[in-house]
C-alpha cells in the first residue's frame, strides 16, 4: 500500500530563509511560513501570497536571485496570516501593485484584527522558540529592520471567478467556498497545467 502523501510533507511550517527554487523555467519558490510563490512573465511578475511582514524582505531577496523584473500582481492563496502580512513590503517595493484577494477578504482581515490578542495569548507559545530562532538567524545575515505584519486592502475582490493574462500567461483566479478559510483562492494556469492552492 502507498504511504499517503501528507506524511511525506514537514510537519510544521517554518520562517523563510535566504535562498530560493526554480520549480520551472517561469516560476520560482520561496519556501516560508506559507510558500510563496513567483510567476515570471515578460510584462511583470505574478506573486502568490506575501508571507508574514517579517519574512517580506527575505523572499523578496530570494526571487531577486532569480529575477529582478517588477512585481505586477499579488494574489493571496488565502486571508491568514501567513500569507498576507508581508503585503505593505511588497507594495512599497512595486509601485503600482495590484493586489487580488477574495471577496471575503475584507471580513476575514477585520476578523484577524479582533483576534490577534486572543491568539497572541492562546497559541504565542507554539511559536516563541521559531520565532527567536527566526530573528537570531536573520540578524546573522545582516537584517535586522523588519517590517511590521500587514492587514491588507486588496484592490481586485474576486467572489467567482477571474482571467486575466499577462505577458503571455493566462491566470484563472477561482474563488473556492470552505477548506482552511473563508477567503482560498484557486490559481490556475491552464496553458501549462499547474494549479496553486
Amino acid at each position: 500500500m502507498r504511504e499517503p502523501i501528507y506524511k511525506s510533507r514537514p510537519v510544521e511550517p517554518h520562517p523563510a530563509a535566504y535562498g530560493g527554487e526554480r520549480i520551472n523555467d517561469f516560476i520560482v519558490l520561496s519556501e516560508a511560513f506559507s510558500n510563496v510563490y513567483l510567476i515570471e512573465t515578460e510584462e511583470g511578475n505574478v506573486q502568490l501570497n506575501a508571507g508574514m511582514g517579517m519574512e517580506a524582505p527575505v523572499i523578496a531577496a530570494n526571487f531577486r536571485d532569480f529575477n529582478e523584473d517588477k512585481l505586477h500582481t499579488l494574489i493571496f492563496t488565502q486571508g491568514h496570516v501567513d500569507h498576507v502580512g508581508g503585503t505593505a513590503y511588497f507594495r512599497e517595493k512595486n509601485p503600482g501593485l495590484r493586489v487580488i484577494a477574495s471577496n471575503n477578504n475584507p471580513e476575514h482581515q477585520d476578523y484577524d484584527r479582533r483576534l490577534a490578542t486572543f491568539r497572541a495569548n492562546r497559541s504565542g507559545f507554539a511559536f516563541t522558540d521559531k520565532f527567536a530562532d527566526a530573528f537570531s538567524y536573520y540578524q546573522e545575515h545582516g537584517y535586522t529592520d523588519f517590517p511590521a505584519q500587514d492587514s491588507p486592502t486588496a484592490d481586485v475582490l474576486v467572489e467567482d471567478r477571474l482571467e486575466f493574462e499577462l505577458g503571455g500567461v493566462l491566470l484563472e483566479v477561482i474563488a473556492v467556498a470552505g477548506s482552511e478559510s473563508n477567503v482560498w483562492l484557486i490559481v490556475w494556469l491552464p496553458q501549462h497545467k499547474i494549479c496553486f492552492t
